[in-house]
């Protein structure tokens, strides 16, 4: 079955089939971690290198959903996720976002479907704790968030929402994860950072953008909130304030 999944599932040129392919590996690959780790992983992160679009898009959500599988496995024995996944692998996880903008493949309509799994990636990586604290590939996936956000209104009408969502989602799980610097406490640069950037952001004259970064606010975990909580409130309430060019335009109300 899982090679099945890998071989014929995972390239499949309906985008909704490879979504349930790489979930469904998440489910075998609890069942079968060792085979998940050693035989799947290394063929999965050979094919987020692939010329085909939809091979790369699968490969990356199934990199991403196997490797939070075998998380929560290590956790259920209080191990880290690096008992399952050797350092070839790690680093091969770490790599993919590199290669991909190296590549220039964050650009054009193919590169709404990268943006998305690796943004699904950097969320489930996020959650399973990868060891990346301080690693410049945080900067990076930061980045791409940004940039995703800051860009929807590129994004076509359709994938906008999955887009959108997949991108705070991202966030949220992101800073959850490495932008702790002791129990509770944020990094004050950081903190400095996102904050300005993202109540900046909704001044953008792209209602869009506006829409992005109210939900990005408002999935940013407690700890960077604290000591900033009313400014971020400020912020909010003024970008529902209804002008005589956004009369009609609800949504970005609605998100902030």
């Amino acid at each position: 079955m899982i090679d099945h999944l890998v071989t014929m599932k995972i390239n499949h040129w309906d985008g909704v089939i490879r979504e349930l392919a790489a979930k469904a590996l998440h489910n075998l690959a609890q069942q079968a971690p060792e085979f998940s780790a050693t035989q799947v992983f290394p063929r999965l992160l050979s094919m987020t290198l692939s010329p085909d679009l939809h091979t790369r898009h699968g490969s990356i959500l199934a990199c991403a959903e196997v490797a939070y599988a075998l998380y929560k496995l290590a956790a259920q024995e209080n191990r880290p996720v690096t008992d399952h996944l050797d350092e070839q692998a790690v680093q091969g996880l770490k790599q993919i976002h590199q290669q991909l903008y190296d590549r220039q493949l964050y650009r054009g309509l193919g590169g709404q479907l990268m943006r998305q799994a690796v943004c699904v990636l950097i969320e489930k990586l996020s959650l399973s704790k990868m060891p990346f604290r301080g690693d410049t590939v945080i900067d990076g996936w930061q980045w791409l968030i940004n940039d995703t956000l800051r860009h929807l209104h590129l994004i076509s009408s359709h994938s906008r929402q999955q887009m959108k969502d997949a991108a705070v989602s991202a966030l949220a799980a992101l800073c959850s994860e490495y932008y702790m610097k002791e129990p509770g406490e944020a990094d004050p640069a950081i903190q400095e950072e996102l904050i300005t950037q993202y109540l900046a952001e909704l001044r953008n004259p792209e209602e869009m953008t506006r829409c992005g970064f109210s939900l990005a606010l408002g999935a940013l975990p407690g700890f960077l909130l604290k000591g900033r909580l009313q400014q971020v409130l400020t912020g909010l309430r003024a970008v529902t304030h209804t002008s005589p060019e956004d009369v009609s335009f609800a949504e970005s109300r609605r998100d902030g």
